[in-house]
This record gives structure tokens, C-alpha cells and sequence, in this order.
């Protein structure tokens, strides 16, 4: 090979490794955008579920309170 096929060989290899780079983080930046997004839904849930048991446990009490 002569140097300037070396010389190409090295560029588009570097290249090559800065495409893998980039596609870990990018990769990286996914996972960590999902997890948040599935604590918020789960913190959202949460939420929800604390309303639902607050409300039937006021509906349960207010009942048997005015029997």
C-alpha cells in the first residue's frame, strides 16, 4: 500500500471510530431520556393512585359517618 492509501485508510478509520462514538452517546442519551420518562409515569402514577386511595377512603368514612 502506498502512503496515501494509508493515508486514506487512516482517515476513514478515524471516522469510522468517531461514527461509533457518536452513536454511544447517542445511545446513551436514549437510555437515559427513557428512564426519565418512565419515572415520571411512574411518579405520575404514584400520584394518582394516592388521589384514588385518599377519595375512597373520604367516601368510606364520610358514609359510615352518616349512618
Amino acid at each position: 500500500m502506498d502512503d496515501k492509501t494509508k493515508g486514506k485508510a487512516k482517515q476513514v478509520e478515524g471516522k469510522a471510530k468517531q461514527a461509533e462514538g457518536k452513536a454511544q452517546e447517542m445511545w446513551g442519551d436514549l437510555k437515559d431520556k427513557a428512564g426519565e420518562a418512565k419515572d415520571k409515569v411512574e411518579d405520575r402514577f404514584d400520584e394518582k393512585d394516592d388521589e384514588r386511595k385518599t377519595t375512597k377512603t373520604t367516601t368510606t368514612t364520610t358514609t359510615t359517618e352518616r349512618r
